[in-house]
């Protein structure tokens, strides 16, 4: 879904000029749960209906046979939902109780329809999915209604639209409102037009793009940089139902302990030791209730994680147990990074 219009040329050039699209459908096989399509030149596209109102897109390009990522999708045992194909002459479509999903044969573009044969969202006539080099593409087309949401912990407006926004954890301290990428990637898309929403989790987890508008009003894309197109479209109607399908597909959030309910203390940064216990035994003196402190990076070894400093935390286990008695829980802070060290363990 998106543009080829990048953010940093003033003067949008010819889309996808070194790009090899996706091209006319040449076989395909009925699955129990959707269908496989194969296209020029040489790609194969597995369609798989995990709901009557979610289904699943893999692209393969010739000679790419990795396997597809498994560790963000929790559910995975879908029993096929009743699906009807209909041919036609110039398309195949796949029929659930809430979604018309058209293959174009001409160049395996994608249409989603709901069940009244509305438009929710199509590939962009003249561009479809595309790769240059390790890189592929999705361009969708962009309509004059359409707004974007979601995309995890992102600055900026509400409405992610007009902007390309980069899936690319960074450490990036400081940040202003139009910092981009920052600390987490969450690739989950909301899509809503004229009320109807949809959403999209991109299921890959090298450097994406979502290109929303940027430059041009005519398409929207999403990339990624290498491995394989995998996306999973979750029809609404409403963004409540969305989000159901979204939490059913990627996990929900655990009942969390009493204690994470109560006060939690947490700040850059406790060090040494000493200055952690003190802070307890002030909230302590002064009858401030508080159930959790957090250590941010001071505590670890020269910031490499799943270490304690030898200097400023010499004893982690003593401390840990006089929290305890003290009644408060601790959280260490994990960077989700290691640190270039060759002497370090990890």
């Amino acid at each position: 879904m998106l543009a080829m219009a990048f953010a940093w040329l003033a003067v949008p050039r010819p889309a996808a000029a070194q790009h090899t699209h996706l091209g006319a459908l040449q076989s395909y096989e009925r699955t129990d749960a959707g269908l496989t399509l194969h296209c020029r030149p040489g790609a194969t596209l597995a369609i798989r209906f995990l709901t009557p109102a979610m289904f699943r897109v893999t692209l393969r390009r010739p000679g790419q046979d990795e396997p597809a990522l498994s560790h963000a999708i929790v559910r995975t045992d879908w029993p096929a939902p009743a699906l009807k194909l209909d041919t036609r002459p110039d398309r195949l479509v796949l029929i659930s109780a809430a979604l018309h999903l058209q293959v174009v044969r001409a160049d395996c573009r994608l249409r989603v329809l709901d069940a009244g044969g509305r438009l929710i969202t199509q590939d962009e006539p003249g561009l479809g999915i595309g790769w240059d080099g390790l890189e592929v593409r999705d361009w969708r087309t962009l309509t004059a209604d359409q707004r974007f949401y979601a995309l995890g912990e992102k600055t900026g407006d509400l409405d992610k639209r007009g902007r390309r926004w980069v899936m690319w954890n960074t450490d990036h301290f400081a940040y202003q409102a139009g910092t981009d990428p920052i600390y987490q990637s969450v690739p989950f898309l909301l899509g809503i037009e004229h009320g109807r929403a949809w959403g999209l989790f991109l299921n890959n987890s090298s450097r994406t793009t979502f290109n929303l508008g940027a430059g041009n009003e005519r398409y929207y894309s999403f990339a990624v940089e290498r491995g394989l197109l995998d996306y999973v479209f979750i029809d609404g109607p409403a963004i409540p139902d969305v989000l159901s399908r979204y939490t059913e597909l990627t996990g929900r959030p655990f009942m969390p302990p009493a204690w994470a309910l109560g006060y939690q203390q947490s700040r850059w940064s406790y060090y040494p030791d000493s200055q952690v216990l003190a802070l307890a035994r002030t909230f302590r003196r002064n009858d401030i209730p508080a159930d959790v402190i957090y250590l941010d990076i001071g505590y670890m070894n020269g910031y490499r994680v799943f270490t304690w400093s030898p200097n400023g935390f010499p004893h982690p286990e003593a401390m840990l147990d006089t929290l305890q008695d003290l009644g408060f829980k601790v959280v260490t802070i994990i960077d989700p990074g290691v640190k270039a060290d060759s002497s370090y363990f990890m």
